[in-house]
């Protein structure tokens, strides 16, 4: 009855009526059950326009089921709106270890890295993007986000060095590959890093990638399977 209420955007109903689900005996529940009720309490106070009435519910699922990701998702949002990084960053630590597959888990991994810069932490932001990356090394979009992150946040070396990791995965495209060169070649160039002293494998890659994108801007097929680009 309370999720039929509750689909059918019946608040108060569906309130009064998880409410007394809550206070049914604990042997009529499990604690994972009590858990999600909470949740529901905590989106119908969001619904009603009550959202700051929803923290509580939101807490207390947590303490029932500390993987519920519903309301790890919704204490997160609260969390990012009210600038708590630090509570944010605790619950996205909960989220990485209960996320349900590797993308999610990568990708909070770099978002976590972006909490700790917001935390006046960029050393621990730096050593957890390079541990996203590190175990994520086939990961085309937790490449781009560390290198752009680092790059922005002036870390060339670091950048760097995670643009070698993606060079080195058969498994990210080049297409991928290409525009991480670009922002790497272009920030090295903008430091006065000549050719002749760039790393060489850089030098190596840097002129074939900046060849495909001319290609790719052009609008040209992909490589044949013996380009260079393909290694």
């Amino acid at each position: 009855q309370a999720d039929l209420q509750f689909e059918a955007e019946q608040w108060a109903e569906a309130a009064t009526a998880y409410q007394n689900l809550l206070n049914q005996t604990a042997r009529e529940k499990t604690d994972k059950v009590a858990s999600l009720i909470n949740y529901r309490l905590a989106e119908i106070k969001k619904k009603q326009n009550q959202g700051g009435l929803s923290a509580p519910f939101l807490r207390r699922a947590l303490e029932l089921d500390p993987g519920n990701w519903p309301a790890l998702q919704a204490t997160l949002e609260i969390q990012l709106a009210a600038s708590d990084f630090q509570g944010a960053l605790n619950t996205r630590k909960a989220m990485i270890h209960g996320a349900p597959n590797d993308e999610i888990k990568f990708d909070l991994f770099v978002e976590s890295g972006k909490l700790f810069w917001a935390l006046g932490k960029p050393d621990d932001a730096i050593d957890l993007l390079a541990s996203a990356s590190d175990a994520d090394p086939d990961g085309a979009d937790t490449h781009i986000q560390a290198v752009a992150f680092l790059l922005l946040h002036d870390r060339y070396d670091r950048a760097r060095d995670v643009f070698y990791q993606a060079l080195a995965s058969d498994r990210i495209g080049d297409y991928y590959k290409v525009y991480m060169a670009l922002w790497v070649v272009a920030e090295g160039r903008r430091r006065g890093v000549a050719d002749d002293h760039r790393p060489h494998q850089l030098r190596h890659e840097a002129g074939p990638l900046e060849r495909r994108t001319q290609r790719l801007r052009r609008g040209d097929r992909p490589v044949a399977a013996n380009d260079p680009l393909r290694h």
